[in-house]
C-alpha cells in the first residue's frame, strides 16, 4: 500500500471523497461545463475535508493505539528534559570545578608567601639571637 494512500485511509480523506462521489452519482448528472459534483456534494466535500484534516481525527487508531503514542510522546519529552538538565548540571560542575582549582592556586600562593615571610623572621631571629651571644661574649671577656 503506497504511503499517500495509507495516509489518505487514515486522515479519512479517502472515505469522504468516496462519500461524495456516491451522493454525486446517486443524483442527476452533472452538465460538462459545470464543477464535477453537484453543489450539495461539493458542501459536503468541503465539509469532509475539514474535518479530516483536523487532530486525532483518525478513526483507524483506537484508543489504546492513542494513549500508547501520547505515552512515548510524553515518554520522549521526560528524556530530552532529564538530558538537558543533566548537562546543565554537568556543566555547572565543571565550572565550580575550574573555581576550586583557581581558589586552591591562591590559597598555594598565599601559603609560599606566608612560609617566605617566616622563613625570613626566622633568619632574622637567629641573626639578632647571635648578634646578642657575640655582644654577651665581648662584653664578659
Amino acid at each position: 500500500m503506497p504511503l499517500a494512500f495509507s495516509a489518505l485511509r487514515c486522515s479519512g480523506l479517502a472515505a469522504a471523497v468516496r462519500r461524495a462521489r456516491r451522493s454525486a452519482e446517486r443524483g442527476a448528472p452533472p452538465p460538462h461545463t459545470g464543477p464535477a459534483f453537484p453543489p450539495a456534494a461539493g458542501r459536503r466535500l468541503r465539509r469532509a475535508l475539514l474535518t479530516a484534516v483536523r487532530p486525532c481525527a483518525c478513526p483507524a487508531m483506537s484508543r489504546s493505539s492513542r494513549a500508547v503514542l501520547v505515552a512515548t510522546a510524553l515518554l520522549s519529552a521526560a528524556t530530552i528534559a532529564a538530558v538537558h538538565v543533566q548537562q546543565r548540571r554537568e556543566r555547572e560542575r565543571l565550572h565550580s570545578g575550574v573555581l576550586r582549582d583557581l581558589e586552591r592556586q591562591n590559597q598555594k600562593r598565599e601559603n609560599i608567601r606566608l612560609l617566605e615571610e617566616q622563613i625570613a623572621l626566622t633568619k632574622q631571629l637567629t641573626e639578632e639571637r647571635e648578634k646578642m651571644l657575640m655582644e654577651k661574649g665581648s662584653q664578659q671577656s
